[in-house]
């Protein structure tokens, strides 16, 4: 049986998910205990940061390569325009995880080399001369 997702593959739109969904279990939780609401919410948008870093490095047994920008590590970098109109408002780690979307991403950085510049990806032969 081939199993779908109700939502896209956006890394970015997974932590939404991820986030929104534990604060609805907390929620509920939090209801049934006491018949009210919750007062604070017990997960911040940048808790779920790592699991897009280091537990997903250590979930594909990576951690001592990659998942934290640590010395003799691989380290990709994406760059966000924070001054688009949906980030600049915004604490950067609730930016970055409930309204940063593709289009915000200036600059992408793998192993080491740049491969978007300014919104712009480099030419294919550009990035073949740099990986």
């Amino acid at each position: 049986m081939l199993c779908r997702n109700a939502i896209d593959g956006h890394l970015l739109t997974q932590l939404r998910f991820l986030l929104q969904r534990q604060r609805e279990e907390d929620y509920t939780k939090a209801f049934k205990e006491t018949g009210k609401p919750l007062q604070t919410l017990p997960i911040k948008d940048r808790d779920v940061l790592p699991y897009v870093t280091t537990y997903a490095a250590l979930s594909v047994g990576m951690q001592d390569t990659i998942g934290s920008l640590t010395p003799k590590k691989q380290a990709d970098i994406i760059l966000i325009d924070m001054q688009a109109p949906n980030t600049f408002l915004r604490e950067p780690s609730v930016a970055l995880v409930q309204s940063v979307n593709p289009g915000n991403v200036d600059t992408v950085i793998i192993a080491g080399k740049v491969v978007k510049r300014n919104k712009q990806l480099l030419p294919q032969e550009r990035i073949k001369e740099t990986l």
